[in-house]
Formats: structure tokens, sequence, C-alpha cells
């Protein structure tokens, strides 16, 4: 029996049903997305992360750190010492002071480098050899300087023999006309004279011939000149003078590098400027030297007030301090903690650590990923998940999963819609109609889609075909009629699942329109939905041999054909349910089919109709059939 809401009409309107349950799968399959997304496990790590006791205490160590134990702490701590130790006070008030500079002036100043260079000069033992030469007597003075080493080596030289055989040869009677004529022409021709007149050829030649032949030759005339040479008084002292027995010597030495020595020496020390500088040095006094001089310079520089202020302040225990810190490993570690402890850093880090603990806490990392988490958390669609997650909003959802789906936006796809009976196709490859129909399917000529929608029109038409009697078998008839059919008998077959579609059957009795199901035989056959005088819902099945059961209901069908609503059939291994707009119709636990089945959409006549209801027409929105999860 038909339940008494669908008697009375009382299901929900097409629209918001179909609104409804597209919303809870769109919703449902956003849960599914979300459930998986990387948002949600973003999430979950997050909330273990929060959730934990290292989180926790992460977040107590933050909250209860004291300034007192950090790094920052410590080194302001030994900054501050180090500022107030006596040693550091006193090397920056050295550091900056005008004494300091003077000091720093004088030490690089040409006077300081004077003292030290005439301090160097007085200690050394050179000054202190003047200062004792200079105390001497008059003779021992002498002696001292190098004036009397040049003295002593000139009296050494007149005491040699060979000097003293040179000079007395100097003093001969006879040298200075040897002086006169040595290096002369006239030595030249006399010397030349001298061998030819003394030669053997002379002697022969002027013994071959008488003394008036003789007289008569240029060799009588060369003779003569030689003996007039000879007996000159100069040239009878050039002889004299080489015949001198220290001649040879003399003849050694003349001109020689030791008696220009000798020369040099007796020219220096015979001469006036000699004398003067002897009795220069005899009479000298050390404050004459230039000794005494830098003495004097360096004893002024010693008493002068930038010199004795140089050395006081180097030795006073400031300038030890300073001296002792400056460029030391100390100052550069105060001027680095202080540097640090001046810097923005540190200022922010010490800023940080006195804040009280909430604060400290605001402020870290772990506040931001916790605000995050509650962020996410107290989010619509977090809120969302978290209420539907486990709740039976989408158990009827849940139960299945689409196997498929048409909705005609493409037209008609012949590749998953046959136009004819299943047997026709397959054993005619041609349509057919049964012994008792009155129309024939026309292979999609009565089949229209517009606006994705597919219309099965049913016309008074005349049209040959061919029909199908059980004893018969095939024959040729003529048809009054023409309608449509549209099968998925060779692209879907599916055992068990939801199998619904959303139709407009216009009220056009005595028009069939039928939403039906077979399996490989006739029977099992289950009408979904079949609208003609009444909506029929039911099944048939095969009982002993060629017997049939068969579970039928039925309702009005005017409040049903004014509009689209959704058929559907829910088939189970124990039941068959049927509904409109999720409503049920029916159930039946007999003749439940056991093998798949295939859908197929129809309209047609099984009477005769007169011309008013005609063309009539069936108007399929979608289809779609589920499994169970």
């Amino acid at each position: 029996m038909v339940s008494l809401r669908i008697l009375f009409g009382l299901v929900p309107k097409t629209a918001e049903y179909e609104a409804a349950m597209d919303t809870l799968r769109r919703e449902y399959q956003e849960l599914i997305t979300f459930n998986e997304s990387k948002e949600l496990s973003d999430y979950l790590d997050l909330e273990k992360t929060i959730q934990s006791s290292d989180f926790a205490l992460k977040k107590k160590q933050i909250q209860e750190q004291k300034y007192a134990d950090t790094p920052e702490y410590r080194q302001e701590k030994e900054f501050i010492s180090l500022k107030k130790s006596k040693p550091i006070r006193q090397y920056y008030s050295v550091r900056n002071s005008v004494e300091l500079k003077e000091y720093q002036s004088t030490e690089g100043s040409d006077a300081l480098a004077r003292y030290y260079q005439l301090e160097k000069f007085i200690q050394s033992p050179e000054f202190r050899e003047v200062k004792r030469k200079m105390a001497k007597p008059a003779a021992e003075k002498f002696k001292a300087s190098e004036l009397y080493k040049t003295f002593t080596q000139y009296q050494e030289l007149t005491k040699s023999s060979r000097i003293a055989t040179y000079l007395d040869m100097l003093r001969s009677k006879y040298y200075p006309g040897y002086k006169a004529l040595s290096n002369t022409q006239k030595l030249v021709d006399f010397e030349l004279l001298k061998k030819i007149v003394g030669s053997v050829d002379f002697e022969v030649k002027k013994n071959s011939m008488s003394a008036k032949e003789f007289e008569k030759t240029e060799d009588h005339a060369k003779l003569i000149t030689y003996e007039k040479l000879e007996k000159s008084p100069e040239m009878q002292h050039y002889i004299a003078f080489s015949g001198l027995p220290g001649y040879n010597l003399f003849k050694e030495l003349e001109g020689s590098k030791e008696i220009k020595n000798f020369e040099k020496l007796q020219k220096e020390v015979t001469s006036p400027e000699f004398e003067r500088e002897k009795k220069k040095i005899e009479s000298q006094q050390f404050k004459d030297t230039d000794e005494y001089k830098k003495l004097v310079e360096f004893e002024q520089l010693k008493k002068s007030d930038k010199i004795r202020r140089f050395f006081s302040y180097g030795k006073s225990k400031l300038y030890e301090n300073f001296k002792r810190l400056d460029g030391s490993d100390t100052i550069a570690h105060y001027e680095e903690l202080e540097k640090e402890v001046a810097s923005e850093a540190f200022r922010k880090v010490k800023e940080y650590m006195l804040l009280p603990g909430k604060k400290k806490y605001e402020m870290s990392d772990e506040y931001k990923t916790e605000q995050d988490y509650y962020s996410r958390k107290n989010s619509e669609k977090f809120q969302w998940y978290f209420k539907v997650k486990d709740s039976h909003k989408y158990d009827e959802v849940k139960r299945w999963n689409q196997t498929f789906t048409e909705d005609f936006s493409g037209g008609i796809d012949r590749k998953r819609w046959l136009l004819r009976y299943f047997w026709g196709d397959a054993v005619l490859k041609d349509t057919y109609a049964l012994a008792n129909e009155k129309h024939l399917f026309t292979d999609g000529k009565n089949l229209e889609v517009a606006h994705g929608k597919l219309k099965i029109i049913t016309r008074k038409e005349k049209i040959q075909g061919k029909a199908w009697e059980g004893k018969m078998g095939f024959f040729p008839k003529e048809f009054d009629y023409t309608s449509g059919l549209i099968s998925s008998s060779k692209s879907f077959r599916q055992q068990y699942g939801l199998f619904e579609a959303k139709i407009r059957m216009n009220k056009s009795f005595p028009v069939n329109h039928a939403f039906w199901m077979v399996a490989e035989q006739m029977l099992p056959h289950v009408d979904v939905v079949k609208c003609s005088k009444k909506l029929n819902f039911g099944n048939l099945w095969a009982v002993d041999g060629n017997k049939a059961g068969k579970k039928v209901s039925s309702t009005g069908s005017g409040k049903y054909t004014s509009d689209f609503f959704i058929y559907s059939l829910e088939w189970s291994k124990q039941k068959l349910i049927w509904k409109i707009n999720g409503v049920p119709v029916m159930t039946s636990e007999q003749g439940i089919p056991e093998s798949p089945m295939y859908m197929n959409f129809s309209s047609g006549l099984y009477q005769e109709a007169d011309g008013t209801v005609l063309p009539a027409s069936m108007e399929i929105d979608w289809i779609r059939c589920y499994q169970h999860s």
C-alpha cells in the first residue's frame, strides 16, 4: 500500500528537496575533500603541537624567564663592574686628558729625539775620551792628536837611509846642473852622439882614412859637436852627478810614490798651517770642543719644562696604568661590552626580558602558533567541520557512491544510450514493438533535447514496422502511433544500489510514461514509476516457470503531473524501496532481483487515444545511480 504522505501529496517540493540533497552531497564532498586536505592536516599537526607537554613546558619557560638568567644580564653586570673599577676609570680619564696629549706630542717631537741623541752621545766612550784628552798637558794633547801621527810619520821617514841618501843627492852641488839638463833635447842629442862616436863602426871608419880625409866627413862634425857638448859646464855637472854613489837609488826614488808621500808630509809638517794647528791643539780646552757644546745643549734640554714634564708624567702611576691597559684585551673586552650594552639589539632583549611573563609570551612565536591554532579552530570552516564530521547529517549521502550520471547537457550520447529494445537491437539490428503496443519506437525521431532536458514525445502518425508475439515471433505491422525509448542496456547495468531520475510525467492518459528496469530476461521487471491514469509502482518476477509474481501500488497521478519529481528505487538484497522526493512510496521484500539490471525510459500507448491528448511527452532532467559505500 502506498504511504499516506504520498496519497495526500505531502512530499517536499522538488526544487527544495533536490537543492537539499545537492547541498548535502556537495557538503559531504567538501567534508571528504577537507578531511583529506593539507589545511586539516596542518591544523591537526598544530593541535598536536599545542596540546603537547613540550609546548606547555616551552610556554611556561617563556613566561617564567628572568632577565637575571640571560647572557645579556651577565654582560651588563660585568660591564658595570669594569666601568666602576679604578684602573678603567683612570684609564679613560688619562686617555682624554691634556697631559696625555702633551706627553704624546713631546714623545714624537724633534726636541725629545734630540735629547735622546745627545744623551746617548754624552754617555758614549767617545765623549768620555774627548773630555779626558782635554784635561791633559799641552804636549800630551799634541801627542794624542791626529796631527802628531802625521808629524811622527814624517820624522820616521827622515830617519830612513833611503830618504837620507835621496836628500843628500838633492843637496849635491852637481844637482842643479843635472836638474837643468834632465829631460832636455840637448841631453837627448848628447846621448845619441855619444852612442855614435863610441860605436865600433865609427872607430873603423875613422881609422880607415887619413886625418885630413876624416876632417871632411860628417862623422868628424858629429865628433866635434860631441866633444864640445861634453866639455860644457852643465854637461860636466850632469856627468858628475850621474857618477855619484847614490845616483842609482836617486833614480829609483825620483818621482816614486815613496818620495811623493815624503814630500807631501814634509810640505805639510813644515807649513805655517801645521804649526798653527799644533799650537791650537796644545792650547785647546774642553769648553772649546763640539762635545762641550753638545753637553751644554743636553743640559738645557734636560732642564726645559717640556722635557721635565715628559719624564715626570711618564713615571707617574696614572701613565703606568694607562700604558698597561692601552691596547690590552681588558680594554678591548670592556669596549666590546660597552658597544653591546648600548646596542639596539641589547636594548630590545633587556626591555623584553623585563616585561611581565604574559606580555613576553604574547611576543613569542609560540603565542603566534597558539593564536593561529585558535584562529583556525574558531573559524567558520573548522567550526562547520567539527560540527558535522561525526554527526548523522550525511548518513544518507555516506551510504552511496555515485556510479552513473546523465544530465543530457551534451545531447543524447549514442554510445551510452540505446534507442530501441535491447533484444531488437541484438537480434534484428532494428526497432520493434510488442504485440499489445500501439506505438513503434522510432530510433530517436521522437526524442528532443532542449536546455539540458530530454523529452520523449508520443505522436499520432502512421508508420510501418515490426511487432513481436510469443507464438508468431516477429511480423510486419502498420502502427498508428510513434514514440521513443532510451536504454542503458549496452553501457550500464548494476546489481543493487540507488537508481533515481528527475522526471515530469505530463498528464496524457491513455499514454503511459515509464521509468523501468529489467535484466537479461523479461523477468524480473521493476517499474520505478509508471504514469497512466494513476501513478504505479511495483515489481514482477518469475514464479513456477511461466507464472509471474507481482507487487504493485498506485496513487492518483494528478498531484505528480504538474512538475518534476525525483523518482528513486533503493535496491538491496533484502528489499526494494520506492520513493518520491525522498519520501517512501512502498517497500517490497518479494521478488528481489538477483542479477544486474539496466534502466529504460519510455512513453507509449496500449489502447487507442484521441487527438486531444497527443502529442504527449515525458521530460527527464537527469538520471543518477549509486552503489552502497
